[in-house]
């Protein structure tokens, strides 16, 4: 997967005014975007900070207060969304900011937290996004993950699983860019906020696109999914399995006849199918593993981690116990040291690990008989070693990265661990 897509730099010191305006704000969310920030967030009662090659650093001279924050949120939305999220209730919204004659999005997470000095402190989370996502193409993906993203079989349910902010919404985004192009289908998406805006699909494509976003168009993913199978997509998006309601109707759909994406917060392929079930209450679980393994088509984790700055690593300990022990080819691994280029970081951006499965008759067949045998913890051991012989994991990833000197050893081997971990507690240690 291109790397530059998660490229970043250091970012200067910011000195605030006495008067935080829209403008200060715009300015910030602007360098700080320019500068390769995944994240800018602004917590009442301490300084801001943004998140750069997936490291937290302060980027102003001085505290920033919740009346600030209110200040914004209440000239960029309204303030009677000020008062919701006081009152206890988060919000996501699309914003802007136009510099230098181009316009930047991103999408903005609010929340109330609480305050060293009060209770009533707030919290804002900014996250840039692209105008459009990159080609998927670009993202250099194993030809049969590849093929499996963009399958001509428009039925069963794809989902692309990762932590926050480990690029989940681009990959899939660049996912339906390419199903578009591929096809005239009809898709249709229901997301919190939308990140992308795919409205140029419908010139540049015989497909048809239509997005609706929670609280712009929708009150919650259940009703819009309700009111989109009523349309008659080929493709449904919903940004997130995020309730019984919402997986019901989406595992529903995707045996009647369409082609479901979403996405899950969870750390690794085998643990999807648990992590779903958990929503269910205990009666209701074994019946709806049941229908996700009949419907699953393809399972995507994704970690970004970060990159080694590759004009100042050094190559690692070839006598290393710790690194041998991993099996893993030292003569290319590299590891951090720092220079001008890097900030003296030793890092440069970031590069995404992937792990995936490819669903096929054969592996639901054996994953049902489990089932039904050993129960839902059966399902996770039996999808850790299917992703293993059948799939890639994420040591697997990790190993090629460190093999090729982009991943530091410290990195490698906590996700080493990580797998050796699971295999123990699966009892193949």
């Amino acid at each position: 997967m291109s790397k530059d897509r998660f490229a970043g730099k250091h970012i200067e010191l910011f000195q605030l005014p006495s008067l935080i305006t829209v403008d200060v704000i715009d300015n910030m969310l602007s360098v700080a975007s320019e500068c390769g920030a995944s994240d800018v967030m602004f917590r009442s009662g301490t300084e801001v900070r943004a998140r750069v090659n997936g490291a937290i650093t302060k980027i102003t001279d001085v505290s920033i207060d919740k009346e600030d924050i209110a200040r914004f949120i209440g000239e960029a939305e309204t303030n009677q969304l000020v008062t919701s999220v006081t009152a206890g209730h988060p919000r996501s919204f699309p914003y802007r900011v136009i510099s230098k004659g181009k316009i930047q999005r991103f999408r903005m997470s609010v929340a109330a937290v609480n305050e060293e000095r009060t209770e009533q402190g707030m919290r804002l989370v900014c996250r840039p996004i692209s105008s459009r996502p990159p080609r998927l193409q670009e993202l250099c993906l194993p030809k049969d993950l590849y093929e499996a993203l963009t399958t001509k079989n428009n039925k069963g349910i794809i989902l692309i699983t990762g932590e926050t902010g480990s690029g989940k919404s681009t990959l899939l985004s660049s996912t339906l860019d390419q199903k578009a192009r591929d096809e005239g289908i009809h898709i249709g998406t229901i997301e919190d906020p939308i990140e992308y805006n795919l409205f140029y699909l419908n010139n540049e494509t015989d497909s048809l696109v239509g997005q609706a976003g929670l609280n712009s168009h929708l009150h919650t993913y259940s009703e819009g999914l309700k009111g989109l199978l009523r349309d008659n997509p080929d493709v449904i998006m919903v940004g997130e399995m995020r309730d019984t309601d919402t997986i019901k109707l989406g595992v529903e759909a995707s045996r009647t006849g369409h082609l479901v994406y979403s996405t899950l917060h969870v750390t690794n392929v085998a643990a999807t199918v648990d992590r779903i079930c958990v929503n269910f209450a205990e009666g209701e679980r074994l019946a709806i593993a049941l229908s996700l393994i009949d419907s699953l088509r393809t399972v995507v984790n994704q970690q970004l981690v970060p990159t080694l700055c590759q004009s100042c690593a050094t190559p690692v300990r070839s006598d290393d116990e710790m690194l041998k022990e991993t099996g893993a080819d030292l003569s290319g691994a590299r590891q951090p040291c720092g220079c001008d280029v890097c900030a003296n970081t030793g890092y440069s951006g970031r590069v995404p690990l992937i792990e995936y499965l490819v669903f096929t008759n054969h592996t639901r067949s054996l994953l049902l008989r489990t089932l039904i045998s050993e129960g839902i913890q059966g399902i996770t051991m039996q999808l850790h070693e299917l992703t293993e012989n059948h799939g890639a994991t994420k040591l697997m990833a990790a190993t090629n990265a460190f093999e090729a000197g982009l991943i530091s050893p410290e990195v490698f081997y906590a996700i080493y661990l990580e797998n050796r971990t699971i295999e123990l507690v699966n009892g193949n240690g």
